[in-house]
């Protein structure tokens, strides 16, 4: 029991502090009631977590009890704990930060350059542009990126000697249009045309090869016709059992 005007004090737990204009008194009164209770206690604020460069966050809550989420944009590795807990004193632990994906080191091309480092290591979105010596021809993609699963978009090129020569013979019954040479280099073409009256069979443009050579040319064979057309009340004068006729047929 509790004689008359006896004050008694409210405490919140941990993690809670009284509301803003609210008693944490009650007292006893003279016809033995107390007088009523006003306390009220707030779950503590944390306020906003830390930004995160090259992340972000979820949070369930940003007052006590609650939980942030850390992630990293494509490309960056988090680094420390993933989660940090609004606690009593704010939030608990440190904030973990987002690092850059590395790439392997570039290995050197021979007869050509590999570019140097932008920073101490290669970066994720980090471009590596090779270069050959003069006379040699790059063989490959010329520039190549450091991808968000740390490894590079493509294998490094090779600087090779490139020289190709025009086929020969040339093809029968058919012609060069475009690409005469008589040498050539990585990846440039010739362009065949048929003679009329003859069909190709293959591709009409071959490209210098990184091994100086060129694929088979294409053919040209003589054209043919289908069976001719069906004539009411006639008929063709040819072999009913013949079924393909040679261009020129009449």
């Amino acid at each position: 029991s509790f004689p008359v005007g006896t004050r008694i004090r409210y405490r919140c737990n941990e993690g809670f502090s009284l509301a803003e204009g609210k008693s944490p008194f009650i007292t006893c009164q003279a016809n033995s009631s107390w007088t009523a209770i006003e306390t009220v206690c707030e779950a503590k604020s944390c306020g906003a977590p830390p930004d995160l460069e090259n992340g972000y966050y979820n949070t369930t809550s940003v007052v006590f009890g609650g939980i942030v989420t850390y992630y990293c944009n494509e490309g960056y590795n988090l680094v420390g704990k993933d989660t940090q807990n609004c606690i009593a004193h704010g939030w608990d632990g440190r904030t973990p930060v987002c690092d850059p994906v590395t790439c392997d080191d570039l290995p050197p091309i021979e007869n050509g350059k590999t570019p140097p480092q932008l920073q101490e290591n290669w970066e994720y979105e980090n471009a590596a542009t090779f270069t050959c010596n003069p006379t040699y021809t790059l063989i490959g993609e010329r520039t190549i990126y450091c991808r968000a699963n740390g490894t590079w978009s493509d294998i490094p090129p090779k600087c090779k000697v490139v020289q190709c020569v025009r086929p020969d013979p040339p093809i029968k019954n058919g012609s060069i249009i475009a690409g005469f040479g008589p040498t050539y280099e990585y990846r440039q073409t010739i362009i065949y045309k048929c003679d009329e009256g003859f069909e190709m069979v293959g591709k009409d443009t071959i490209e210098c090869r990184e091994n100086s050579t060129f694929p088979p040319a294409p053919l040209c064979i003589p054209g043919e016709c289908g069976e001719p057309p069906r004539l009411n009340d006639g008929f063709p004068d040819i072999d009913l059992t013949q079924t393909s006729f040679p261009v020129g047929t009449r």
